[in-house]
């Protein structure tokens, strides 16, 4: 008998969270400076999820907005605009019981975070449920 292991199985099995998929947010963008840069992330074929969070990782972020398009050209826009540390969590926050087309989310990585992790850029993961 097989049983099915590896990390995707682990993060797909994650107490009824299915793992959408992760991004850098940048420190600053070469158009906007220390702005919030707006990020795309494409959700495969569903029949809809009730919650969405975000996890930080590495390093704290500022989160601006969050927008959920739905296959239906609807829209949930969740407006933020706050820090979030490394090692925690934005939301979950309910959804349409809908399928999801996608996420945009304007946010960057925070420059002055003594408590970062790394050198480098956040992670931010995406989940639904």
């Amino acid at each position: 008998e097989q049983r099915a292991s590896g990390e995707a199985f682990q993060r797909t099995a994650s107490q009824g969270w299915l793992y959408l998929g992760g991004q850098h947010p940048v420190f600053f963008s070469i158009k906007k400076g220390l702005g919030y840069e707006t990020e795309t992330i494409s959700v495969a074929r569903n029949w809809g999820f009730s919650r969405l969070r975000l996890d930080v990782k590495d390093r704290a972020i500022s989160l601006n907005k969050v927008v959920v398009i739905y296959a239906d050209d609807t829209e949930d826009v969740f407006q933020i605009g706050q820090k979030i540390e490394s090692g925690s969590t934005y939301g979950p926050v309910n959804l349409k019981q809908k399928p999801i087309q996608e996420i945009e989310v304007t946010y960057r990585s925070r420059l002055l975070d003594p408590d970062a992790k790394t050198k480098g850029r956040a992670f931010v993961e995406f989940w639904v449920q």
